[in-house]
């Protein structure tokens, strides 16, 4: 991966060898359900943009990435003022929620796990 790991690192252990990884600060609301806005300028994605592996890494995020992460913050009644990982994983995907106890925002990594 060309690009440093971002500062999200001291919260999640990312395996060093992904090829392409997204992160975000999402605003995040628990009453009265818990709720991800993910806004376009909070968010990066790491390696090439233009890499089949970042497009499929966005497309598994729209599909079942986002909503995923969201039903497993309801499941585990994952409160804003915690600093608790949450994750939800499929198709040889990760995603990974902290609110490091922000009392707003869930901070958020996805990637392909690698083989």
């Amino acid at each position: 991966m060309p690009q440093p790991i971002p500062s999200v690192q001291y919260l999640f252990e990312i395996p060093s060898n992904v090829a392409a990884m997204w992160s975000a600060r999402a605003i995040y609301t628990v009453k009265p359900e818990p709720f991800l806005d993910i806004l376009h300028d909070r968010q990066f994605m790491y390696g090439e943009n233009q890499s089949q592996e970042a497009k499929d890494l966005c497309g598994w995020l729209n599909k079942k990435g986002i909503k995923g992460l969201q039903a497993v913050c309801k499941k585990t009644s994952l409160y804003s003022d915690e600093s608790r990982i949450v994750e939800y994983s499929s198709n040889g995907y990760i995603i990974r929620g902290n609110p490091n106890s922000s009392y707003g925002y869930l901070y958020i990594v996805a990637y392909r796990v690698p083989a």
